[in-house]
């Protein structure tokens, strides 16, 4: 999976290898596979897996994606992406 620090561009990339209806643990596993470190979310509802990859690194900062993978029953509901830059 190539890494795009464009939320959109970067969704339709995740989409060509994981697509909803799938079980979750094999999102999880191509997202990991792709480079991504995936966890639980937080959030108690709806149920989402984090998956985050560092896209690049400049002196303090570090550009960073966001997967939001939602799911439902162990079946792979929904994609959210955002893309951050953060640092000091």
């Amino acid at each position: 999976m190539k890494l795009q620090f464009e939320k959109d561009a970067m969704r339709a990339e995740v989409l060509k290898y994981i697509s909803t209806g799938m079980p979750i643990d094999n999102a999880k596993r191509i997202m990991e596979d792709s480079g991504f470190t995936c966890s639980d979310s937080c959030s108690a509802e709806p149920q989402a897996l984090q998956c985050t990859a560092v896209y690049a690194t400049h002196f303090l900062m570090a550009d960073e994606i966001y997967v939001l993978l939602y799911h439902e029953a162990g079946k792979l509901r929904d994609v959210k992406v955002d893309c951050y830059s953060v640092g000091p």
